[in-house]
């Protein structure tokens, strides 16, 4: 299903010279769905279900590789101090 509708997206007039990002949730979380997206040529953002080994996997990553995210419609909750998207 993935690999069809990014194949469908690629013909759309002007779709050719834009990459695709496939998002999913924690259903989508698995090597055929991501293979499918990657070998396609898209992007992909997928929400993991979170376990031990997810959490070591995070574990990992340096402070400074992780990347701020500017919503552009967050709005500042004055009760709890913070941003909400």
């Amino acid at each position: 299903m993935i690999r069809d509708a990014l194949a469908t997206t690629k013909r759309l007039h002007g779709a050719e010279k834009t990459r695709a990002l496939l998002r999913a949730d924690s259903a989508c979380y698995g090597h055929a769905s991501i293979s499918a997206a990657l070998t396609a040529g898209a992007d992909v953002s997928v929400t993991a279900r979170v376990n031990p080994a997810i959490k070591r996997a995070i574990g990992t990553i340096p402070d400074n590789a992780w990347t701020a995210i500017a919503y552009t419609n967050a709005i500042y909750d004055n009760s709890t101090k913070t941003w909400i998207a």
